[in-house]
This record gives structure tokens, sequence and C-alpha cells, in this order.
């Protein structure tokens, strides 16, 4: 009877673990080359490569207060997001297949920071 406590103290603690990147592979990684914050959140351009005009994968990020971001460290904070920055992204629900496609960022990786 004396264990039960016990069990229930593991279980929340392991529920309190620091929250990382999806698992899955992510929907895009590239170069951040646009930012523009706004009330609801930032909004960024993420370019697979972004010398190319036309052909690599590019994508206009939408995120909100719902939006994750995450270093390999732990987690960002999005207002020091910055052109040049390296990211991972996942997206969260329908993508508008355009070019560069439109969606909104469910999880934000940030990989690298530009050279000074």
């Amino acid at each position: 009877m004396r264990t039960w406590p016990l069990v229930l103290l593991a279980l929340a603690l392991a529920g309190c673990g620091t929250a990382s990147a999806p698992t899955r592979p992510a929907d895009i990684t590239g170069i951040v080359t646009r930012v523009s914050a706004g009330t609801a959140g930032v909004q960024l351009l993420v370019e697979e490569n972004p010398s190319d005009t036309a052909g690599s994968a590019k994508a206009s990020v939408r995120t909100d207060a719902s939006t994750h971001w995450f270093t390999g460290s732990g987690t960002f904070d999005p207002s020091q997001l910055k052109q040049g920055m390296r990211v991972s992204v996942w997206f969260d629900g329908p993508v508008a297949t355009s070019y560069p496609v439109q969606a909104k960022g469910s999880d934000i990786l940030v990989l690298s920071t530009p050279a000074p």
C-alpha cells in the first residue's frame, strides 16, 4: 500500500521532462531568409537553398502562441530569430501547395545562428 504514492510521484515527475522537437523528419530544413514579427506571432521564410530562385524547397511559415521553439539544449525565444539562422520546421494542419508552400509551424528547431 505504501508504494502507490511513490508510483504516482514517479509518473508525475516523468511528465515534467523537457520538451523536445518531434522525432519524425522535419517538413523543411533550411536558412531563414525573411522574418516578420506580427501581433499573432512570427512569420518566416525558410529556404533549403537560398541561391535557387526555383526548384529547391521553400516555405512561408506562420507561427503563433502554440508553436514550440527549440534549440539543441532547450527552448528558444522567437523574438531572437534572425535572418541567416538554420532551422528545421514541422508543419501543423493544411499546407498551401503554392511556391513557396505556406503552412503553420507547430515545432521549430533552431540548428545554428549566422556568423557575426
